[in-house]
């Protein structure tokens, strides 16, 4: 722990030296008025229409309805979008005056809502006489079942239209439409029935995810800035050959990591701390968000030891931003909307901070597979913490395929090595079908069935380039058992997906897209077994022959993709 320490105090005095002292406090006030300011900001407030539409009126009565919607702009002008006069409302043919003319409509009803509740009280039987359809919402299930024939994705019985007809408008001129000025004071008549539960259709709302992803911003916008100072430091220290006096100390190589991690950590877990306390959350904010913040550094972490210059460092940052950052935000949107938004751990967090309970399967899906993968590229990211791993300028892949070799070596004997390989990446290849599953899940109802194909096929090409790994490095040194390269690597790959899916995922597999990705026709063991062998054998092999490692893969993914296509058929998935 000394040694971690150390080399911690010699980051900190590096960083200090190499980066502006103007620059750091810029940043540090910047994310600070940023958390500060988060519980004073009215969401509400934010207005992309404002003064959309110009309205030409005579005066009463649409003055007043015109004045609660910011919407509307009264201008006497010639170019208005509608003019109303005391007996009718003019617009001209065009698509900005039926849309002025639509918003008009929309908010004449609510003014006169709002009128009703202001004459009865929510006690008194005009209330409901004046409201007489109460609505009971139900959240259904989303999951679709696909077909073999062309889907058609039909209502439930007793389902109703949820839109009303826009007023149809009186002809006039050419291009000039009418409609009559419509009544502001409603006359509710209806006679109150008993029992009412519910809600008037007009105070129901769509959930708006806008302060959902603000507030996940507030927690994750430091990381972004916080990784790249960490990826840069060691780099430069690649570049100018400095790192190798620490490799030179009696110093071992996961104590550099850990020691150069550990002021950025406790930077971001600090951030996160403050962040936490002013939105009025709780230590179990701040344990959610634990992950996140590994999976920040440790991608950070492997890009500054796989890039061969700064250039190849921006361009592999800007890729794991943009995935993180999907990742972790799109599910925020279905916050308390469907079950797949406990993908991100900031979905937790937010449910945290509205007071919502937490579960402890829900805790385990969204950190368990950030954990694993953190772990696992930090893993194979300190194998390369040598001379040769640091001064060498070769390919990415070519870097982690010498990591693999490196982590065998300690694990001693092959046999051992393989298996547990086939096991570690496999929180790797989940967190890259849970990615999958954010950016396809909102466009199920668009194209299933291609939407499924696509999935399906990047999630076992992905698979397939996990499982090869191991034997790929082994059958290079000369190995000639790839059929038990393959079924070793295929059996760790198959019991440590077993492992992860009942300990963390078994919220997201319950049917729809999610069951397609990770199971397939469900809790079965013989069958995926079989498909995880097959294809890493296959792959196996086809390198052991002479074939090139891409097109090796290409053919264990067919043959995968194929048997998954025959075991969903055979399991009523595709009718």
């Amino acid at each position: 722990m000394q040694k971690i320490l150390s080399v911690a105090r010699l980051e900190i005095v590096k960083s200090r030296s190499v980066m502006d002292r103007r620059v750091f406090v810029f940043m540090l006030m910047s994310t600070l008025i940023m958390v500060l300011a988060a519980p004073t900001m009215d969401v509400s407030s934010f207005s992309m229409t404002k003064d959309l539409y110009i309205i030409s009126a005579d005066g009463p009565p649409l003055d007043i309805v015109l004045a609660s919607d910011n919407r509307f702009r009264l201008e006497d002008s010639e170019q208005a979008d509608l003019t109303i006069s005391s007996s009718r409302i003019q617009g001209i043919r065009t698509q900005r005056s039926m849309a002025a003319l639509s918003a008009l409509d929309e908010t004449v009803k609510q003014y006169r809502n709002n009128m009703l509740k202001n004459q009865y009280p929510e006690d008194d039987p005009g209330y409901y006489s004046a409201f007489p359809v109460w609505v009971d919402i139900t959240y259904l299930d989303t999951s679709l079942t696909i077909l073999s024939e062309p889907l058609l994705i039909a209502p439930t019985p007793g389902s109703i239209p949820t839109s009303a007809p826009s007023p149809t408008p009186v002809s006039g001129a050419d291009n000039v439409s009418t409609i009559p000025t419509p009544a502001l004071t409603p006359q509710p008549t209806s006679v109150p029935p008993e029992n009412i539960s519910g809600t008037p259709p007009s105070d129901i709302t769509p959930p708006f995810p806008l302060t959902s992803v603000l507030v996940s911003f507030m927690f994750v916008a430091p990381m972004f800035f916080i990784s790249q100072l960490y990826s840069s430091s060691i780099m430069d220290e690649r570049i100018s050959r400095k790192g190798i006096m620490l490799l030179a100390s009696p110093i071992r190589g996961y104590e550099i990591v850990a020691g150069k991690t550990l002021p950025y950590f406790a930077v971001l877990l600090l951030f996160s701390i403050v962040s936490a306390l002013v939105l009025g959350g709780d230590a179990l904010v701040v344990l959610v968000m634990i992950p996140v913040i590994l999976i920040f550094l440790s991608t950070a972490f492997l890009s500054s030891i796989l890039a061969r210059n700064f250039r190849e460092l921006t361009m592999m940052l800007v890729f794991f931003s943009v995935v993180l950052g999907s990742f972790l935000f799109i599910p925020t949107a279905f916050v308390n909307i469907h079950e797949y938004s406990t993908i991100s751990p900031l979905t937790l967090v937010v449910n945290l901070l509205e007071g919502d309970a937490v579960t402890l399967d829900n805790l385990a899906f969204a950190s368990v597979p950030l954990l694993f993968a953190s772990l696992l590229i930090y893993l194979l990211g300190t194998m390369l913490m040598n001379e040769e791993g640091l001064l060498v300028k070769v390919d990415a892949f070519e870097k982690v395929l010498d990591s693999v070799g490196r982590l065998l070596y300690y694990l001693g004997h092959w046999q051992v090595g393989v298996l547990v390989i086939g096991m570690l990446v496999v929180p790797f290849v989940f967190l890259s079908q849970l990615f999958l599953l954010v950016i396809f899940f909102n466009m199920m109802n668009v194209s299933p069935i291609l939407v499924i194909g696509i999935s399906m096929a990047v999630s076992v090409m992905v698979e397939e380039w996990a499982k090869v790994l191991a034997p790929l490095v082994l059958i290079k040194k000369g190995c000639k058992y790839s059929l038990s390269l393959g079924m070793l690597s295929g059996l760790g790959y198959f019991l440590g997906e077993k492992g992860l899916l009942l300990l963390a995922l078994s919220s997201v597999v319950e049917g729809g897209l999610g069951e397609l990705l990770f199971v397939g026709t469900g809790y079965l063991l013989v069958v995926p077994l079989l498909i995880h062998v097959t294809g890493a054998m296959v792959s196996s092999k086809s390198i052991a022959y002479g074939i090139s490692a891409k097109w090796a893969v290409v053919a264990a993914s067919v043959i995968h993709f194929i048997m998954n296509l025959i075991i969903l058929w055979w399991g009523g998935l595709l009718g």
